[in-house]
């Protein structure tokens, strides 16, 4: 799942998988899957876990793109829970 997660220094896109979506959601992968039938179960579910504040945990690392450019940033992948600063989830 990708997240726009923002704190005090600013917004940064990260991953979560499955496990940590799972928490974030309050569903399982399984039954948001059965809820595509219900447009709007689905909708109100994942609405209802954004502009919250989470404790995530963040690994990041550098990576190289547009490699002729020589374009590089970082990559952000949440890994659990426990950053001391809250941070605002919006799921993109």
């Amino acid at each position: 799942m990708q997240l726009h997660v923002a704190d005090s220094m600013g917004y940064h896109w990260a991953t979560a998988f499955q496990d940590t979506a799972e928490k974030i959601l309050g569903k399982t992968a399984e039954e948001m899957g059965n809820m595509r039938d219900n447009e709007d179960m689905f909708d109100f579910t994942v609405k209802s876990a954004l502009l919250k504040p989470y404790q995530l945990t963040l690994r990041s690392k550098m990576e190289s793109y547009n490699v002729s450019g020589y374009t590089s940033g970082f990559s952000f992948i949440v890994v659990g829970r426990g950053v001391t600063i809250p941070l605002l989830v919006c799921l993109g």
